[in-house]
């Protein structure tokens, strides 16, 4: 509910320098939910590609309005496939390194835990690597013949229970992105003390969720 009430605050505003943060914000949204269903159906792999969007969605969103001369970047987003030179230009000025730069200068100790994050979802599953990959694979040997089947939905409560707990983690850590972007619209649907309360939350019980389904496993 939290990036539902988040959304509806932006949605009356008229700040051009927020148009792009503001679809941005119904951008990562969409991911959110995306993750959490995939996450729910036991396509565990997939969800970390979803959650890695809402992550870098919110640092999309900050970069461009934290802009000292708006609306250039902006209108570098905007042209992206204006050209070869354009696509370049757009990509070089959204890199990931630079994105995060600009959310460490707000906000350094989020910007490290959403990062962690982010890196997580990279090794399992959000880039096709070893150990996000390989970790849908089961094998069987025999002495005739190797075989390998590879999990499209997994049923495995440990691995749901890990993806769910980042896509809370990536849905607080977004919203909290966010709140630099718009506060005040924040502040007036009382999103600040929710997302307060969804970190003690998250760091009480969600956290505990991969644990939990393990002993249940055993």
């Amino acid at each position: 509910m939290a990036f539902h009430s988040a959304a509806g605050s932006v949605q009356a505003e008229t700040d051009t320098k927020t148009l792009g943060p503001r679809i941005l914000l119904a951008r990562a949204y969409g991911a959110y939910i995306a993750a959490t269903r995939l996450a729910l159906s036991g396509q565990t792999l997939e969800s970390y590609m979803a959650i890695r969007a809402t992550i870098e969605i919110a640092w999309y969103a900050l970069h461009m309005f934290a802009d000292p001369d708006p609306p250039n970047r902006f209108m570098i987003w905007m042209g992206r496939h204006g050209d070869a030179a354009a696509k370049s230009r757009c990509q070089t000025e959204f890199q990931i390194e630079n994105v995060r730069r600009t959310h460490a200068t707000v906000d350094p100790a989020a910007e490290q835990i959403l990062g962690g994050l982010y890196g997580e979802t990279i090794d399992l599953g959000a880039h096709p690597n070893p150990r996000g990959v390989w970790g849908t694979v089961r094998h069987e040997e025999t002495v005739d013949a190797l075989t390998f089947e590879v999990d499209v939905f997994n049923a495995d409560h440990e691995r749901v229970a890990s993806a769910l707990s980042r896509v809370v983690g990536s849905a607080i850590g977004a919203l909290a992105t966010f709140y630099w972007i718009f506060p005040k619209q924040f502040g007036a649907a009382s999103l600040p003390r929710e997302i307060s309360h969804l970190i003690r939350d998250n760091n009480a019980v969600v956290r505990a969720w991969p644990d939990q389904a393990a002993s249940a496993e055993r």
